[in-house]
């Protein structure tokens, strides 16, 4: 599994995004396993996020120290080793691939789209970057048999992708050029029903592995399977603008039946901010705007039903500040539902509430 904010950054001089993550995703699984007391549970969210913020000043030894202190305090049990592979040339099977996939020729724009199966294949190497968190958590062996069945439908002209369900890490092409997503499509998108689509944008220095595999240890993939949304989750760097999320959609229509009246956003920290302003850059286009640990700026104009959750404690945001745009908002006839929570802090409420804020979107529809 990959790890949530802030496991997917530049290389750091002192730990590994792999150790990063290792450490967080074992910090997760037991503070969501766990029953906390309310007090115990401000303790742990204040100390995950001044080891944050130690981290953004440049110890980043200090975040994974203190991950794992956390960890072992609420009774996390060493990992067992991984399982030991057979050696394989990985490096000879990812040449052979590209060169195979090289060959074949454009036939539509949905087979466009899917050639960029060449991505995918490039993540296959003998020895894999512990600093590239897509590469080196893959499971090189089950990647490469999708991949030979995935070239198989490209060699026929078919489009390998067109209704496929599951978790599938791919990369789309936009008009500035390619963009890393994570995608998750439940059982239902294997039909022609329309489903909702919602676009969940991470938090900063973060990768599009977020919050299928953070946030909650990752549970929003069991939301989408559970309430039957397709989830798409970009990699950002708060450049977003609408006409590259409208190239998105464009491209898994080619794939999805998409209800174009229920296309929502949801964000963390920056990945708020972002959501916030791509919504009141193109008003009426998406149905609703979930945002956590930030939001919409004061001077921001029309924007969709807006529901916003905030810690009382939390370091990195401004929650005071947040609640009084909130109001003013509310004051301008916005639909805006806002609350602070008294126990978590900046990241770590993602988790608690993110079924909250599925709800909120998937419980409205942009009209005419």
């Amino acid at each position: 599994m990959f790890a949530a904010l802030l496991l997917a950054l530049a290389p750091q001089t002192s730990v590994t995004r792999s150790e990063l993550a290792q450490a967080y995703e074992r910090f997760e699984r037991v503070y969501f396993a766990a029953k906390l007391e309310p007090e115990r549970k401000r303790e742990l969210n204040r100390a995950y996020d001044e080891a944050c913020l130690a981290y953004f000043g440049g110890e980043q030894r200090k975040l994974v120290d203190e991950l794992e202190r956390m960890s072992l305090a609420l009774g996390a049990q060493p990992d067992a080793p991984p399982p030991e592979e057979k050696p394989y040339d990985w490096d000879g099977c990812r040449m052979t691939m590209l060169v195979t996939l090289s060959k074949l020729t454009v036939t539509s724009p949905a087979i466009e789209q899917a050639l960029c199966a060449r991505a995918r294949a490039a993540l296959l190497h003998t020895h894999p970057s512990p600093d590239k968190p897509t590469e080196f958590r893959v499971d090189r062996r089950a990647l490469a048999t999708a991949l030979d069945r995935e070239i198989g439908a490209l060699e026929r002209g078919d489009d390998p992708y067109s209704r496929a369900t599951g978790d599938l890490w791919r990369v789309l092409r936009i008009p500035e050029g390619e963009l890393p997503v994570r995608i998750y499509a439940p059982t239902q998108a294997a039909k022609d029903t329309p489903l909702p689509l919602v676009i969940a944008l991470h938090g900063a220095r973060g990768d599009e592995n977020m919050f299928l595999e953070g946030y909650g240890c990752g549970r929003i993939r069991d939301l989408a399977e559970q309430h039957g949304f397709l989830l798409a989750c970009p990699r950002s760097s708060g450049k977003l603008t609408p006409e590259t999320i409208d190239a998105l959609v464009r491209a898994l229509g080619y794939d999805y039946a998409i209800d174009e009246k229920r296309i929502g956003l949801v964000g963390h920290s920056m990945g708020a901010a972002l959501a916030a302003r791509l919504a009141s850059e193109s008003p009426g286009r998406y149905c609703a705007l979930a945002c956590f640990s930030g939001g919409p700026r004061e001077d921001a104009q029309e924007l969709p039903p807006t529901w916003i959750r905030v810690g009382v404690i939390d370091q990195l945001a401004d929650p005071a500040g947040m609640q009084a745009i909130a109001q003013k908002r509310k004051e301008r006839g916005f639909a805006i539902d806002f609350q602070t929570l008294p126990d978590v802090g900046h990241t770590l409420i993602v988790g608690e509430e993110l079924a909250g804020a599925i709800d909120w979107v998937l419980g409205h529809r942009r009209s005419e």
